[in-house]
């Protein structure tokens, strides 16, 4: 069972880690494409933590 899991669960990793560079290529995608909305989205953000 434990060897099962630990399948599973490096599958999991796996699929999450391809999900968060797909998600970070198309985020890299957009900047390139228009420039200030990383800059408005921080600010968006500094404004909501503080």
């Amino acid at each position: 069972m434990q060897i099962n899991l630990d399948k599973k669960s490096g599958v999991l990793v796996a699929i999450i880690a391809a999900l968060l560079v797909i998600i970070a290529v198309l985020l890299i995608d957009k900047v390139e494409d228009d420039g200030h909305m990383i800059e408005s989205h921080s600010a968006q953000f500094l404004e909501v933590t503080n």
